[in-house]
């Protein structure tokens, strides 16, 4: 048992050549710099974290809130020239640290806003906050951790692909592709026969086998051109912003660990001479907390098990998950108040408390309907001195289906637990 701890130490602590990480490191700085430029840019600032009166809260973050006003358009500076740090700065891991903190504040201000490439970025300034920087050689459990971090998303993301909406009926990629079907040159072909269903399969197979092909020498040239045409084409076909972009740049971590010093132009940054030990290794406190954080990676996206029906459908367990793209969903919410007491009856639309944006999300996530229902009684009785109980005439049509009830309109919403611990009612198990 002794041996085999101290070979697996020494296979954890083995140097290698740190060039993949500082080529990691500046080139996600730098596409978290355009990230950030962009939500500016498009006013997000404003329409997603300022602008609403209300927002929806995560499990045990109920206290994060936006800051108003010039608040958070400085907060969104501070942001960006961290990501600068981490791209060409001199204290990398100090950048990374701080953009993490800044990035996973603005996360949680919205759940509206919830994206899976928002939660990866979270995870890899994470990690790269507490990886070794300014030496030629770092032990291999730096490489490994992001490999495995970056392994787990492909490898849930193919997983939740194995469903009959997605392999059966190639939904909703039937809707998104016919969508599409103006693109230049080409657009017509996205709605010839057996498309839809050839991308549908192709998609599930490269995320459960991605890591695979890229960990291997001689499939690793093909995988990658396989990666970048895959991610190209959803960047053409999707809004879903600089996520194939993340996913370009993260499978480089499956290189061999000094290739930025073969690539022309990219070699004379890597010139220094490689050292013979790196700094420090995986101490026990560190291998400790590594093992813990990569349990709960691997316990996230399996608790949708503990729920009936599909997670697509009640969103228990969807967030946090790596279910990506799995879904084209609509909804419609309107509450009805009854009074205490007197019994009498009100009607109150979502609209006069949520911007368009968030009413959109919100009809298609029971959680945010519980919350946002609370919400609304917690008003009334602000108001009028009342706790009303509220209940929801929620509809939602998913792939393609016609719409159907959601949640049980003859139950009170707000004697239900919003962070969704305990099943919603929800009528249809899809």
């Amino acid at each position: 048992m002794v041996n085999l701890k101290e070979s697996l130490g020494e296979a954890l602590n083995r140097p290698i050549d740190s060039a993949f990480l500082a080529a990691f490191r500046s080139a996600f700085g730098v596409l978290m710099f355009i990230g950030a430029y962009r939500y500016w840019a498009k006013g997000w600032i404003d329409s997603i974290l300022i602008a609403p009166a209300f927002h929806f809260h995560y499990e045990f973050f109920g206290w994060v809130a936006p800051l108003r006003g010039v608040g958070m358009y400085v907060v969104f500076l501070a942001m960006a020239c961290s990501a600068l740090g981490m791209a060409f700065g001199s204290w990398r891991r100090i950048a990374s640290g701080v953009f993490f903190l800044i990035f996973t504040y603005v996360e949680l201000c919205e759940k509206a806003a919830y994206l899976n490439h928002y939660y990866l970025v979270s995870l890899l300034a994470l990690l790269l906050a507490f990886m070794p920087e300014g030496t030629a050689r770092v032990p291999r459990f730096v490489l490994l951790a992001l490999r495995l971090q970056i392994g787990l998303v492909y490898f849930f993301a193919g997983v939740a692909k194995i469903s009959t909406d997605w392999l059966i009926h190639a939904q909703p990629l039937k809707i998104w592709l016919r969508a599409n079907s103006d693109f230049p040159l080409f657009g017509s072909l996205l709605e010839a026969p057996g498309v839809a269903h050839a991308a549908a399969w192709l998609s599930m197979l490269l995320d459960l086998t991605a890591p695979l092909w890229l960990s291997l020498r001689s499939t690793r040239r093909f995988a990658y051109l396989a990666i970048l045409g895959f991610h190209s084409a959803t960047a053409c076909f999707f809004p879903i912003g600089i996520f194939p972009w993340l996913m370009v740049l993260a499978a480089t971590v499956f290189f061999e660990p000094g290739w930025p010093r073969r690539v022309p132009g990219l070699a004379r940054f890597f010139s220094q001479p490689i050292d013979p030990q790196p700094r420090a290794g995986l101490c026990p406190v560190g291998a400790f907390a590594l093992a813990a954080y990569f349990c709960l990676q691997l316990l996230l996206p399996l608790r949708h098990l503990r729920y009936p029906g599909s997670a697509n459908w009640t969103d228990e367990g969807f967030r946090f998950a790596w279910r990506v793209m799995l879904i084209d969903k609509v909804g419609s919410v309107h509450f009805r108040l009854k009074l205490p007491g007197s019994g009498q009856r009100v009607s109150v639309e979502p609209k006069a408390f949520l911007t368009p944006f968030q009413e959109r999300m919100m009809a298609q996530s029971p959680d945010m309907i519980v919350e946002l229902a609370q919400h609304v009684a917690a008003d009334y009785q602000r108001r009028f001195g009342q706790f009303p109980a509220v209940y929801a005439d929620a509809w939602a049509a998913m792939n393609g289906r016609p719409s159907e009830r959601l949640l049980d309109p003859n139950v009170d919403l707000t004697t239900l637990d919003p962070a969704g611990f305990t099943p919603f009612p929800i009528l249809s198990a899809h």
